[in-house]
């Protein structure tokens, strides 16, 4: 039973660290959003932006490739972890 606990407590910590990804990544995808937009003045600063690879080029789409890949696997995963917890536990 002790061994069960601990697999269920393991398996919710995934899930919050999974959370925590995926909200990351939302920021990360935010901050490209914000600087890639075909807007006149800068709203982030420039220490925030200056990390990011221009537009154009091919760093940029994989940047913006893995950040939608990332928060749709790690959507995907919360979403199975909550069905596994839910099969081992029916009444919790």
């Amino acid at each position: 039973m002790l061994r069960r606990e601990r697999n269920d407590t393991a398996m919710k910590a995934l899930q919050y660290l999974l959370i925590v990804v995926i909200i990351v990544a939302g920021v990360v995808g935010v901050i490209c959003a914000m600087e890639y937009l075909p807007i006149e003045q800068e709203i982030l600063p420039r220490w925030i932006t200056e990390w990011l690879p221009p537009l154009g080029s091919a760093s940029a789409g994989w940047l913006i490739f893995a950040v939608i890949a990332v928060i749709v696997v790690a959507a995907l995963a919360v979403a199975a972890v909550h069905r596994a917890i839910d099969r081992r536990n029916p009444t919790a």
